[in-house]
C-alpha cells in the first residue's frame, strides 16, 4: 500500500496507518476481493451494515457508495480528512450528530 493512493470510499489521499482493507464480501461469509480504504471508513461500513447485508446487496465499491448513508459519510468524511489526514473520529456518531443540523 502506497501513502498517497485514494480510499475506495471517499477518495481521499490516505496516510500511511490510515489505510485498511475492506473485504467487499465479509471473511466470515467467505469474501476474498478487498478494497483500501481508510480505517474510519471500513468502520462506517461495518458499522452500517450486516455482513449478510454486505454480502448480497453491498459487495461492490459502487454498490457501497450507491447507498446513501454512505454517499452522506463519503462527502462528510472527505473534508475532515482533508483538514486532518489522519482522523480516525468516532464515524457514524459524528456523522450523525452533524447530519442532524
Amino acid at each position: 500500500m502506497t501513502e498517497g493512493e485514494l480510499c475506495a470510499i471517499c477518495g481521499v489521499s490516505m496516510a500511511e496507518g490510515t489505510i485498511d482493507r475492506h473485504h467487499l464480501v465479509p471473511n466470515a461469509k467467505g469474501g476474498k476481493e478487498t478494497a483500501r480504504v481508510h480505517r474510519v471508513c471500513r468502520r462506517f461500513i461495518h458499522a452500517t451494515f450486516t455482513n449478510n447485508e454486505l454480502r448480497d446487496l453491498y459487495s461492490t465499491v459502487e454498490r457501497l457508495k450507491r447507498h446513501a448513508e454512505v454517499e452522506a459519510f463519503a462527502n462528510w468524511v472527505s473534508k475532515e480528512l482533508r483538514r486532518n489526514p489522519r482522523f480516525e473520529g468516532s464515524s457514524k456518531e459524528s456523522h450523525r450528530r452533524r447530519s442532524a443540523r
